[in-house]
């Protein structure tokens, strides 16, 4: 049903993870550690988003909190 996604995906998502993958690879020749430099990598680039759901989660407790307060 969702056939046409998979170029997509392919194209922009998971062929240039691989390929990054590999240039790590290439550049400290060992498998190992190029999946954890690439792990890494992908925190770092992840990490605004992390942050922005932690804020929100913990106000969002602390909302639940006070609610509670006035129960």
């Amino acid at each position: 049903m969702l056939d046409f996604l998979a170029p997509v995906w392919n194209t922009f998502v998971f062929n240039p993870m691989v390929n990054l993958l590999l240039f790590i690879y290439y550049l400290i020749g060992n498998y190992g550690l190029a999946i954890l430099v690439f792990t890494l990598i992908i925190r770092l680039i992840t990490l605004p988003f992390y942050a922005t759901q932690q804020r929100a989660m913990k106000k969002q407790q602390s909302l639940m909190k006070s609610k509670e307060w006035l129960d």
